[in-house]
Parts: C-alpha cells; sequence; structure tokens
C-alpha cells in the first residue's frame, strides 16, 4: 500500500518536472511575434504578414528598425 502511494508520488513528481522542462525549452527571449498573423483569417491584413529570419543580434535590430521606419512611412 506504502509502495504504491510513493511510487505514485514520484510519477507525479517526473509528470511535474517534465512539464515545467518541456514550458522552460519552448522560451526563447530572442523571438518575437508579429502583430499580424497569417493564419488569423479574422484579421484583414493576415495576408500581409511578413516572417523574417535573421542571425546574430545586430541583424534582428536592423531588421526591426528597417521594417519600423517603412511603417511609419506608409502611416503617415
Amino acid at each position: 500500500m506504502q509502495a504504491e502511494r510513493e511510487r505514485k508520488e514520484l510519477s507525479g513528481i517526473r509528470k511535474l518536472a517534465k512539464d515545467r522542462a518541456k514550458k522552460a525549452s519552448l522560451h526563447n527571449k530572442k523571438l518575437r511575434d508579429c502583430r499580424v498573423h497569417f493564419g488569423d483569417i479574422k484579421n484583414e491584413r493576415n495576408l500581409e504578414s511578413t516572417l523574417f529570419i535573421t542571425e546574430g543580434d545586430s541583424a534582428s535590430v536592423a531588421l526591426r528598425n528597417h521594417v519600423m521606419s517603412i511603417h511609419k512611412l506608409f502611416s503617415a
């Protein structure tokens, strides 16, 4: 009886540890999310979505600044 209870407790602890490890591995602070998602059919601008893949922090920042300057140009 006690062995079964201990086994269930250990199983629960393993599951919790596995779930936490999975959540931690999915988070990457360098990833940025866009404002408009391609699959969001409720948003009329969903076909205007673009994906940019950059290598390195400086390339990412330069691209973000460039995209923001273009956005400001067309918003004015």
